[in-house]
């Protein structure tokens, strides 16, 4: 075989390796949510908009619920970003469900709220090199 298509093979199984890498720690968050959050209920105060600049000064918008939730017994602050059209409750001090890990502050998030992109890279990534890699040695063993 040549050394060019062997030298593409490990550098593919290399690239494969740092995706899986960054994926990896890219979900420790999803993970620990889905390890160890927990369930509350929380007080909507209100929904607000901030004004922010971007790098190149150009001024956009990040709509934000601002709740209110009790960790063990210690009253925490925190904003959910939000899309411009989301309906929230009508009124303040209504209640909301959402998820959070104890302990850790601006972690909070929506009830049922999940990202499982780094979640599918990291298995995607993790069965391509298993599987490439199991390919690759067993292509090079010794016959």
């Amino acid at each position: 075989m040549n050394m060019f298509g062997e030298a593409l093979k490990i550098r593919f199984l290399f690239a494969i390796a740092i995706l899986w890498f960054v994926s990896m720690v890219m979900s420790c968050q999803e993970i620990r949510f889905m390890s160890s959050g927990v369930t509350t209920d929380a007080t909507f105060v209100g929904k607000n908009v901030e004004k922010r600049r971007g790098k190149y000064g150009r001024e956009y918008f990040k709509h934000v619920a601002e709740v209110t939730y009790l960790d063990g017994s210690q009253f925490q602050r925190a904003f959910l970003q939000v899309s411009e059209d989301w309906v929230g409750p009508e009124e303040a001090n209504a209640t909301i469900k959402i998820d959070y890990l104890p302990g850790r502050e601006y972690t909070a998030r929506f009830h049922g709220q999940r990202n499982y992109f780094w979640l599918t890279i990291f298995f995607g990534s993790l069965t391509i090199l298993i599987v490439g890699g199991g390919l690759y040695i067993y292509a090079h063993r010794e016959r």
